[in-house]
């Protein structure tokens, strides 16, 4: 299992980590926000306006192996909607103009 640093967390509603994430929703439900992991794809597709595609990189993103929501567990999907979910409240989106 991977060992993570405080700073690696971020509690929804609580800031753990020094610099805020794009997102607002509150919950009581905790989610390592590592880039690349579930919570982070997540809130990248929303951001980016792609649709929902639950997955994640067991590293760097697009420079290490990508899973599906088909190898992914019931908790990293609830983590990746998460983090879709809680950009989808903050209406942060990326402007292509």
């Amino acid at each position: 299992m991977e060992q993570h640093r405080e700073n690696d967390l971020w509690v929804l509603g609580e800031s753990l980590i020094p610099k805020p994430r794009r997102r607002k929703q509150m919950t009581t439900q905790t989610f390592d926000t590592r880039h690349g992991g579930p919570w982070d794809r997540g809130s990248a597709d929303s951001y980016y306006h792609r649709p929902r595609d639950p997955h994640y990189f067991e590293g760097a993103t697009y420079s290490s192996i990508k899973i599906t929501a088909t190898g992914m567990t019931p908790e990293e999907i609830e983590a990746y909607h998460a983090g879709y979910d809680d950009n989808e409240a903050s209406g942060d989106k990326k402007d292509w103009g």
